[in-house]
């Protein structure tokens, strides 16, 4: 199955803002915008922008995936997130993804100008542990946690400046040209001000040709 725009694109400005910080944040999506409004992806994909809600279907074994994304957030006035950003994925082992994403951050503070450089890098590996046929009742099942490394300049705004930890864990069922899947799982996020917090997601998606699909997602 080939995927298109794999990738997270919540606002990588990798900031630790607890989630009543975020609460009322618009998301910005430089990429992928025609996506997020019209629920519409190319190709035969599964999570990708703009959704913040992943699969469990790794990597083929032996192949990489390399993908661009760009993504923000805005808020009284400030915006930030990843000017440009590299996913790159490679099957590993049977069942099993290997994982990073090297961005590069921005901050435009209302009247400090833009700021850019290096953000935080996200590792990860994805193990599928419960493999299915569409033929059979029970689902895919997968562990997907993550690390973000604090690479990013903190005091710019540029980075988190403490090691964050996502530990989730996403289902698929397929039944002909319906696809659904998600999940979810506890994201760790210390610093001051922060709060650890619960991440659920969940999507349905409808493959209506082999270059078009419609998707439904709702998160929380």
């Amino acid at each position: 199955m080939t995927q298109v725009l794999r990738g997270k694109p919540w606002a990588r400005s990798s900031r630790t803002e607890s989630p009543s910080a975020l609460h009322g944040r618009r998301i910005v999506h430089l990429l992928s915008g025609v996506a997020m409004i019209g629920l519409l992806s190319l190709g035969a994909a599964h999570a990708g922008p703009p959704f913040i809600t992943d699969d469990p279907v790794p990597t083929p074994l032996g192949q990489w995936e390399v993908y661009g994304f760009s993504a923000a957030t805005q808020v009284d006035g400030d915006m930030g997130g990843t000017l440009v950003g590299t996913e790159i994925n490679h099957g590993a082992a049977p069942g099993l993804m290997l994982h990073m994403v090297i961005p590069l951050a921005f901050d435009a503070a209302s009247g400090q100008g833009l700021k850019g450089g290096p953000g935080d890098i996200e590792l990860g590996a994805k193990y599928r542990f419960v493999d299915a046929s569409e033929k059979d009742w029970w689902p895919q099942i997968a562990t997907f946690p993550l690390i973000e490394v604090p690479v990013g300049n903190a005091r710019r705004n540029l980075g988190g400046g403490r090691f964050r930890e996502y530990l989730p864990i996403w289902m698929e069922k397929d039944f002909g040209r319906w696809t659904t899947y998600g999940g979810g799982g506890y994201w760790i996020n210390p610093g001051p001000g922060n709060r650890n917090y619960w991440f659920v997601g969940w999507l349905l998606q409808r493959q209506v040709t082999d270059q078009l699909a419609l998707r439904l997602p709702i998160n929380r």
